[in-house]
């Protein structure tokens, strides 16, 4: 990944990370040229918070833990959370599920927010497209099989090869800020999470820039311009909603308006998200 090249700079946020997973080294793609003050380390800085998942924990007074299914986390987790002094998390059912837990723990519901950049055009991508990010195949290719020709491209974040002359795969390593101009333009955005329980940085980032929603997300379940899909079919790894009310989903969300930009209040949004997490 390139860092990008950004003239606004936040130096109020001081601090020291690491991180054990893919999306934490994205994520610090995103931030280290606008966070000046927030110095990446190794493990061995035992202060730093770590950015991490299940099964990928190492010791660390402070860590950030990605929302994961209850059946994931395991008892060497387990001990190795017993030894921090906070755990940030940015699920509440993971956070009642910790406390459970780790009765000794501070353990604080915390987003990772991810920075707002001038988005960067994509020529070849008309406005009129909905937005779907790849979670996982088995729910992907679902969408996809039900995707009518009668809707606008499907364009398909983190997907590769020939999905269908109405489908449109992008590979994960697109520009971030490539990115953000896909987020500005699409009809809507299509999400369906594996963990259906937490506060996600993209969605609340895309409902502050305007664009309307389709997720299965709790998330979005009291916001304006979104549409909640309840889950109710059984996939090998979660419960997921119907074809039919993800179809219904798409159909009413493609009657709906982008609402006002909320794009100051997100940067100071983020802001306060990375005091939380490094001051």
């Amino acid at each position: 990944y390139i860092p990008l090249n950004i003239n606004n700079k936040i130096d109020t946020v001081i601090g020291s990370v690491s991180a054990t997973t893919v999306s934490g080294m994205r994520w610090l793609n995103k931030v280290n040229k606008i966070l000046p003050n927030l110095t990446v380390t190794d493990y061995s800085n035992k202060n730093a918070v770590l950015l991490t998942k299940t099964g990928a924990l190492r010791p660390m007074s402070r860590i950030w833990l990605d929302a994961f299914l209850e059946s994931e986390i395991n008892d060497k987790d387990i001990s190795i959370l017993k030894e921090c002094k906070k755990i940030y998390s940015p699920s509440l059912q993971n956070v009642q599920l910790l406390s459970s837990l780790l009765s000794n723990i501070e353990i604080i519901h915390c987003p990772k927010l991810i920075p707002y950049v001038e988005p960067k055009i994509v020529p070849y991508l008309k406005k009129d497209f909905v937005l779907l990010f790849h979670r996982n195949q088995e729910l992907t290719d679902k969408i996809i099989k039900l995707w009518k020709s009668s809707f606008p491209k499907l364009v398909v974040v983190g997907a590769r090869g020939n999905l269908g002359d109405n489908i449109i795969p992008v590979n994960e390593y697109m520009p971030y800020n490539e990115i953000l101009y896909l987020i500005t333009q699409c009809k809507c955005i299509l999400d369906l999470p594996l963990v259906a329980d937490y506060h996600s940085a993209l969605l609340y980032m895309a409902h502050c820039l305007g664009a309307p929603i389709v997720s299965s997300n709790w998330f979005i379940i009291d916001k304006p311009n979104c549409v909640f899909l309840p889950s109710s079919e059984e996939t090998s790894t979660c419960k997921i909603p119907s074809s039919q009310t993800i179809t219904d989903g798409i159909v009413t969300a493609l009657t709906m308006n982008k609402c006002a930009s909320q794009l100051e209040q997100y940067k100071l949004k983020f802001i306060d998200n990375m005091n939380q997490l490094f001051g």
